[in-house]
């Protein structure tokens, strides 16, 4: 009975953190696994899947980003500076998200047209803490107080290949740790450890290149503005593991594996010049669907690949009304140096969330520096070091809990280095 009183309370807060996104879509525990930790992707609607990625904590939406980075990343590093405040309108200080990743990661193409390969490492950590719990006895009478908190760490490799046409494969092996209670009876110690694994897939296809008749016949180099536009597409089921107990002997829960599918568009404007090449605008637009993959009605996991995944309701229709979650934003990307970024989510049973992100990255500002003044050694130094800030932002609805949830993050980036 003592453990039921000082067990089941922490739940209570749980369930206010995650319950809403999934009312239809079954019951799952270590829902922590969910939160997504990148600003930037957040920014634009949470929707990653299918967004190829700049930033290490893309692999959380999908592993196979690990491969795509690594064509031009070689070493990088993001963190948050300061840990998120989780569910700010209840103000509970105690209550806070944090995340960090990095990859390091090789261009094999640079050696050989014939190999177009790139390879990368990496890790991410995500860690939710739920702060101060009191324990008590049947009569309410305070015994203790102990903090609680859930967390995971990863390790991911990735590949790409292919210079038009480009297919990166990813996956993450997790270890997972939930500490809700510090009780140790003789068939619980209100902990659980566990292993999950991501896997997923990335196709990137461009649509619209450069026009030879653009190059410049004294230089051989292209000219002026270049249009360029792709399509990706993106798969990932996440968080595949068994299933897990607090108490010996008593039901045990899935873990909330996740289908997740989706697409994006990008394009924009690259000016070509002798010293540098600048993405003058960048637009893109990403799509994404997912399901936990357990039935509401046994607490077992669906089979196949896309659950309750409506390809064109979903993914076209974009309605979240249905069995699925459905994520999309667009992001506008400003000379390589500022970007600006709308989404929303949304899924059955809970009304939509409104987000905004901001950017700012070092990449554009030493690229223009280097276009004005001619300089070579700051084109160089803008080619092969990054810094970049990121803040995403819950906007709406005002009742929400999620609402006023704040990320930001850093990253650092080593780039095109070749041996």
């Amino acid at each position: 009975m003592l453990f039921q009183q000082l067990f089941f309370r922490i739940p209570v807060l749980i369930l206010l953190l995650f319950s809403a996104q999934l009312s239809a879509q079954g019951e799952a525990t270590l829902l922590f696994l969910r939160i997504p930790p990148s600003p930037a992707i957040n920014g634009i609607g949470r929707a990653g899947v299918a967004l190829p990625g700049s930033e290490s904590f893309a692999m959380h939406y999908n592993p196979a980003h690990l491969g795509y980075m690594s064509r031009e990343q070689n070493l990088a590093f993001q963190f948050y500076p300061v840990k998120t405040d989780w569910l700010p309108r209840f103000n509970l200080s105690n209550l806070y998200f944090d995340a960090s990743a990095g990859h390091i990661g090789y261009d094999f193409g640079n050696h050989s047209s014939r190999l177009p390969l790139s390879l990368g490492v990496g890790f991410i950590r995500s860690r939710i803490n739920y702060g101060e719990n009191i324990q008590t006895d049947v009569n309410g009478n305070e015994i203790a107080r102990f903090r609680s908190a859930e967390s995971y760490s990863g390790v991911a490799m990735g590949a790409s290949y292919g210079t038009n046409v480009n297919v990166s494969v990813g996956f993450t092996i997790k270890g997972i740790e939930s500490q809700l209670s510090p009780l140790q009876t003789d068939n619980s110690d209100g902990r659980v450890e566990t292993t999950a694994t991501d896997v997923g897939i990335l196709l990137n296809v461009p649509i619209l290149k450069f026009r030879e008749d653009r190059i410049n016949p004294d230089t051989g180099k292209p000219r002026g503005l270049q249009p360029y536009a792709s399509i990706s597409l993106g798969y990932a089921m996440t968080n595949i593991g068994g299933r897990v107990s607090y108490v010996e002997g008593r039901q045990s829960d899935p873990i909330p594996r996740t289908a997740e599918l989706g697409y994006a568009f990008s394009g924009g404007f690259e000016l070509r010049t002798g010293v540098v090449s600048l993405k003058a605008m960048d637009f893109v637009w990403s799509v994404e669907s997912s399901d936990i993959m357990v039935n509401s009605e046994d607490q077992e996991y669906k089979s196949g690949l896309l659950g309750d995944i409506g390809i064109f309701s979903n993914l076209i229709a974009l309605d979240g009304d249905g069995l699925a979650d459905v994520y999309y934003g667009f992001r506008v990307d400003m000379l390589e140096f500022f970007q600006v970024s709308f989404g929303s989510f949304g899924g059955p049973g809970w009304s939509g969330q409104e987000t905004f992100g901001i950017g700012v990255r070092s990449l554009g500002f030493f690229k223009l520096l280097a276009m004005a003044s001619g300089n070579r050694s700051l084109s160089a130094l803008a080619n092969k070091f990054d810094i970049q800030f990121f803040r995403s932002e819950v906007l709406e609805p005002a009742d929400h809990p999620l609402t006023g949830t704040t990320e930001k993050s850093v990253m650092l980036t080593i780039r095109n280095i070749s041996f």
